[in-house]
């Protein structure tokens, strides 16, 4: 009985996991010894707060189809579902200049329960052209 209570505080701080893929495609063509790099971030959106960082992954990998595979426990808040959004600063391009890949639109995903979420995308020569910001950084337009 005396396990009762720590049983119970451990069931509601800890979280279901969000079981998330991340497939990059860097196709090359001409190049057939192509290598590229890039920082992936996966975060969860938050409206009034922070967001909350998840994971952050820096890689090199040769030209074709990078996969990531995380198990990932965001933390709870007020909503039914976690809101998960990535960003990829890259040089899968043409002139091996820096790039920014951000989604508009986040995945929403339950937070009651295990989840799955895979994003999919092409790098090549995609996204604004400069390094991402911190998720969290302020954008000051003037």
């Amino acid at each position: 009985m005396i396990y009762l209570p720590a049983l119970l505080f451990l069931t509601v701080i800890l979280a279901d996991p969000v079981h998330v893929t991340v497939k990059i495609k860097c196709e090359v063509e001409g190049t057939p010894e192509y290598l590229y790099c890039g920082k992936l971030v996966i975060f969860e959106v938050d409206k009034w707060s922070n967001h909350d960082i998840l994971k952050t992954e820096e890689y090199c990998a040769p030209e074709g189809e990078k996969e990531f595979k995380f198990d990932l426990y965001p933390d709870g808040d007020t909503s039914p579902s976690y809101e998960l959004n990535y960003q990829l600063t890259h040089n899968c391009t043409i002139d091996d200049l820096t790039r920014c890949i951000r989604p508009d639109n986040p995945k929403d995903v339950s937070a009651s329960g295990e989840s799955w979420v895979e994003f999919k995308f092409n790098a090549w020569n995609f996204g604004e052209a400069r390094a991402c910001k911190d998720p969290n950084a302020k954008i000051i337009d003037f």
